[in-house]
């Protein structure tokens, strides 16, 4: 062994005195664009910014509900019932009709689209996704399991690859940032 030459490299294809390859560990293959995947990632709105457009919206509809509640003398069940529509018909129609943001998504400047062509949600879609938030959140009214579920729905995206709630899947849409 001369001194140019590292152990164990016997009739391997580097010259003598050249340095070893570096080793790199095992990648397992790719199912799709690396590049098209990473910025698509990098489009999805994150949790936090989620949550606070959430919050935001929900002061405004409770704003608003808490006025029609006293105009009308709503009762507890009334109130509920009337709020979860205002609910789904102001994330609804501002989704479908205010560039796929609601008042706390505008703020937090996050935006709901297509999950397939990330074109604009149309109204019988952003419906579909307020109304299917709001029966996740009317099951809560159930007991343990119901608001298990909409824990699950409001968790989901923390572990969910794009970001997505249950209602963002049944509706079909995702948030960009």
């Amino acid at each position: 062994m001369t001194e140019n030459e590292t152990p164990g490299s016997g009739d391997d294809e580097t010259t003598p005195g050249s340095p070893p390859e570096p080793q790199t560990g095992y990648l397992p293959p790719s199912w799709g664009d690396e590049a098209d995947d990473t910025v698509r990632q990098q489009d999805l709105a994150g949790y936090g910014w989620r949550v606070l457009g959430f919050l935001a919206d929900a002061v405004v509809v409770g704003g608003l509900l808490s006025v029609i509640a006293r105009i009308f003398h709503l009762g507890y069940f009334a109130d509920y019932s009337v709020g979860l529509v205002l609910r789904a018909f102001y994330a609804g129609f501002l989704i479908a009709y205010w560039n796929g943001q609601t008042v706390g998504m505008r703020l937090v400047r996050v935006r709901c689209v297509e999950a397939e062509g990330r074109g604009p949600v149309v109204l019988p879609q952003a419906m579909a996704r307020a109304f299917s938030a709001e029966l996740i959140a009317a099951a809560s009214l159930i007991g343990v399991l119901g608001a298990l579920g909409q824990a699950a729905d409001l968790l989901w995206p923390a572990w969910d690859p794009q970001n997505q709630t249950l209602h963002d899947k049944i509706g079909r849409t995702i948030v960009l940032r």
